[in-house]
């Protein structure tokens, strides 16, 4: 049986590990718009006893049209947990914080690893997320996860964290290192990550440890991951994947990386995406660095590309402000191949509860 389950952010009684029963978890404001839509779906799900089924994060757009669900049996839920309780040292007398819904895969884990230790788990948010609610309540808590909009609230107020904290996992997107630095000055225990929703969580973490240095911390590969030429196999992993209205249905084995990771000596030192290379001019042009030449950019932007006919694409900026900015003083950071064609700016990107730009949304809007 199969038992759907509209949630916004942390219930009391909200407990998924002690039956047998399968959950459907989905936000709660989707559900009430499309109600039918919901219940439908469910009734096209594999009928497994002990499954968590949840809409990943790259797909939290909630669209009809675009989406992604996922299967995780319970037991791949919670040997994730147990591996990640182990890497932190968390005890059972330690208290997390959960600031993220639970509807996502990083507030279901911070559940998954307080319930195999019995950890009390304090509320991050009341009805959203505000970041001084989460500093006043991280006061009592030891652990918790973030993602990093979260983490730049945090920094933007000028809090520093309560010294009771552990460790304070980031996910949900890459983690910069001039945010983690200004973070890490605050006192703010952060531990960047690299994970999926198809694992239950997390691939790779930095180390406790590292919170005794300053530097950006490479990413420690967890236990129960293998990870082999960009292939992983896993207790963790997911079983079952749904696309496109639940017609396409796919049992998994294992895990092929779309991102390309550099990988040495266990750690994850670096992580990119195929996508990021882009070719103009016959020329190889890798959009990463040409964020990187534009870190002095204080509001949040990202690239993407257009196709050009004759250089082959094109590439363009799209900034969060309503403030007017200047392509040539933006150019003369990059080289002719990496000149940007157009900025456009936003006053403010629409976001995901996990705070990632609805890159999609917003390209779909914009007139090239």
């Amino acid at each position: 049986m199969i038992k759907l389950l509209p949630l916004d952010y942390l219930k009391d009684s909200f407990d998924i590990f002690n039956d047998a029963n399968s959950y459907f978890l989905i936000a709660q404001n989707f559900y009430l718009n499309n109600t039918l839509f919901c219940e439908e779906f469910k009734e096209k799900l594999p009928q497994d006893d002990n499954m968590v089924w949840i809409f990943t994060s790259g797909t939290t757009a909630m669209s009809l049209k675009d989406y992604k669900v996922i299967g995780l049996h319970k037991e791949a839920i919670l040997k994730s947990a147990a591996s990640v309780n182990q890497f932190l040292g968390v005890t059972s007398t330690d208290k997390w914080i959960n600031p993220l819904p639970l509807y996502h895969m990083g507030g279901l884990s911070i559940q998954a690893r307080s319930y195999l230790l019995k950890n009390e788990v304090l509320p991050g948010v009341q009805k959203k997320w505000d970041p001084r609610y989460f500093f006043e309540q991280s006061h009592n808590a030891h652990f918790s996860s973030l993602v990093p909009a979260q983490v730049f609230d945090l920094v933007d107020l000028g809090l520093k964290a309560p010294p009771a904290l552990k460790g304070i996992i980031v996910g949900g997107d890459k983690l910069n290192e001039e945010l983690y630095l200004k973070a890490r000055q605050l006192s703010w225990p952060l531990l960047p990550s690299y994970g999926m929703s198809e694992l239950a969580s997390q691939i790779a973490t930095a180390k406790p440890s590292s919170l005794k240095e300053t530097n950006y911390p490479p990413l420690k590969i967890l236990p129960h991951i293998q990870l082999t030429n960009n292939q992983i196999l896993s207790e963790a992993l997911y079983t079952y994947e749904l696309t496109d209205h639940g017609s396409q249905l796919k049992r998994v084995h294992h895990l092929e990386l779309k991102d390309r990771l550099e990988v040495k000596d266990g750690h994850i030192w670096g992580v990119s995406r195929d996508d990021d290379q882009i070719k103009i001019m016959g020329e190889k042009v890798y959009l990463s660095e040409i964020k990187q030449k534009l870190n002095w950019i204080k509001e949040s932007f990202f690239l993407s590309t257009m196709k050009d006919q004759r250089r082959g694409q094109q590439i363009i900026l799209i900034i969060e402000t309503n403030q007017k900015y200047d392509l040539s003083k933006i150019n003369k950071v990059l080289s002719s191949l990496e000149k940007i064609s157009k900025v456009y700016t936003i006053k403010k990107f629409p976001r995901t509860a996990l705070g990632k730009i609805k890159k999609n949304q917003i390209l779909n809007e914009l007139t090239f």
